[in-house]
């Protein structure tokens, strides 16, 4: 046995569902089931599209994002060529065998004599 559910419909309402019933052939109920049916098979499809219509959307966003990626790849290999070619090659006679070539004296050593650590204020 089915279900009962229970509505309220107005007058109009109730007259056209009779009328439309009696032409088709078939009882309220009945009717009243395929309408309901029909409308939530659209509701469905309706969802379906929707979801279609987000991946494509979806999938035009990655798109663009590998556009840009590329873009600011190409950029970032346009700087690092640019840096390598304004930057005076290092004198190697200049290295001294610790590596310390480049330093400034005023740099705080170590023990080692390596440059020491020494943290901002930010992280103390």
């Amino acid at each position: 046995m089915k279900p009962r559910v229970g509505a309220y419909l107005s007058k109009g309402t109730a007259a056209r569902l009779t009328t439309a019933a009696k032409h088709r052939g078939m009882t309220k109920s009945a009717l009243v089931e395929t309408a309901i049916n029909h409308l939530l098979d659209a509701d469905e499809a309706n969802n379906a599209v929707s979801l279609t219509t987000r991946f494509t959307n979806l999938s035009n966003q990655i798109g663009q994002l590998d556009r840009d990626l590329e873009i600011v790849s190409e950029i970032v290999g346009l700087h690092a060529r640019f840096h390598l070619a304004v930057t005076p090659q290092v004198d190697t006679a200049a290295v001294r065998e610790d590596g310390s070539a480049g330093t400034f004296p005023s740099q705080p050593r170590d023990a080692s004599g390596g440059i020491a650590y020494r943290p901002s204020k930010a992280y103390r």
